[in-house]
């Protein structure tokens, strides 16, 4: 039985129009606020929904995500719009509860979140979008999204508005180079969407990097309140950032515990006043003996796991985190007794970044953490930095981070753990730099 065939009408802004006509798999595009770029990408997806083809479509209708930081944000932003923008299409479903929407032809749009991105293991998807991508764990793309591309070739969108230079600008500076991307920067000075009285407004009124981070589209202007953002910088500039190998001596590793895909571990090697970061684990969802297995199979000689006080509590099952740590086969595993004032062991953290160093290839996504840990701004639009922590993605790197200099606050680390039994250098192979 034939179907009526409906028209559909899409009136993209002028700048989005380019990207819907866009022949590449892979885009960036990096926005000034108030640009719309949630809203020109989700018409994007009701296009593609009613305009691609492949093969399979009658056993795998046509499949697409869209990905925010968290569910809340997902639902308040995207949810609306989507909503809005179907509500005349005959034959829409809407599923108001796990949030997503299916047309006549029965191709979705799916709504997640970084928050609980292993929802889409599993899934394929005909392309998605990931918006404010610095603030999705990066775990999401590398494990779970783009291997839910491979089965239809799907195509990607990472959008979002400078967050300082992390993941996403990492992604942009690629796509400037990479003739197989679609590459836009779109500042509010450009694209005329902000009447030029207002934009002035806004520039009269905010401190500089904020506007020109947020309207200019500057990846050199960190967060508000960032926490770590300069000693990050500053290890750069230094030469503290390069590929080495670990040497033979003992392996410490200090631990934030949550949820599975929430538990973070940063293994160091300490030499005298040296730290070097070797390794990181952040955003892996695996259970405890996987994770006992993954560490094992690192080849460490490991001195100790350094966790932090709640892993002193009982759970249901009546063992604490860190007896099911030594029940899963680590050996040494100690817990740090409760500080208080989180502000000592920040500070105590800054103090020790001058003898840090970090192993380039495998601490990129740890150094995307810490640069973008921050204290949270006032909700009143006034721009005020609050005293409260920001609970995103890196906060669990970075408390994790932090930990070793809590634990040298309590005297934990003693002249004979501290000292590597092999005193050398690490060996540079390589220079400094954001890769990865």
């Amino acid at each position: 039985m034939a179907t009526k065939r409906t028209k559909l009408t899409i009136k993209p802004r002028s700048w989005v129009r380019p990207y819907l006509q866009r022949t590449e798999d892979r885009a960036c595009l990096v926005v000034h606020r108030r640009g719309g770029k949630s809203f020109g990408c989700l018409q994007d997806l009701i296009l593609k929904c009613h305009t691609h083809t492949r093969k399979g479509l009658k056993s795998s209708p046509l499949r697409y995500g869209y990905f925010a930081p968290t569910q809340a944000q997902a639902k308040k932003i995207a949810w609306s719009y989507l909503k809005t923008f179907t509500h005349q299409i005959p034959g829409v479903i809407k599923n108001e509860s796990e949030l997503w929407i299916r047309f006549q032809n029965g191709a979705e749009i799916g709504l997640y979140s970084g928050e609980n991105y292993e929802r889409a293991r599993g899934l394929y998807f005909d392309g998605v979008v990931l918006d404010e991508y610095a603030d999705i764990p990066p775990d999401a793309w590398e494990s779970v999204i783009e291997p839910c591309l491979l089965d239809y070739k799907g195509w990607a969108t990472f959008v979002g508005t400078p967050k300082g230079k992390n993941a996403f600008w990492r992604v942009y500076q690629h796509s400037l180079k990479d003739p197989e991307w679609f590459s836009l920067c779109l500042k509010a000075s450009e694209s005329g969407l902000i009447p030029p009285d207002q934009l002035a407004r806004m520039k009269a009124t905010r401190e500089s990097n904020v506007f020109e981070r947020e309207f200019e589209c500057s990846f050199s202007s960190d967060i508000p309140g960032t926490i770590y953002a300069k000693e990050v910088e500053d290890a750069l500039r230094l030469g503290h950032v390069c590929d080495f190998e670990p040497n033979r001596g003992p392996v410490w590793t200090t631990w934030d515990i949550g949820s599975p895909q929430n538990t973070a571990v940063i293994y160091w090697q300490i030499d005298g006043m040296r730290r070097t970061v070797i390794d990181c684990d952040i955003s892996a969802g695996m259970t405890l003996e996987d994770r006992v297995g993954h560490m094992q199979a690192k080849g460490f000689n490991y001195g100790g796991h350094l966790l932090p006080h709640d892993s002193a509590a009982r759970q249901p099952n009546g063992l604490t985190f860190a007896e099911e740590l030594r029940k899963a086969g680590l050996s040494n595993v100690q817990t740090i007794p409760r500080t208080h004032d989180k502000e000592l062991r920040i500070n105590a953290t800054k103090k020790a970044f001058p003898n840090i160093w970090f192993r380039d290839k495998t601490t990129t996504h740890l150094r995307d953490a810490l640069s973008q840990f921050h204290y949270k701004e006032a909700t009143d639009g006034t721009g005020w930095i609050t005293n409260k922590i920001s609970h995103g993605w890196e906060s669990h790197p970075s408390d994790a981070f932090s930990m070793l200099a809590e634990a040298e606050l309590h005297g934990m680390l003693t002249d004979q753990q501290s000292h590597s039994r092999r005193r050398r250098k690490p060996r540079i192979n390589a220079g400094v730099g954001y890769g990865g």
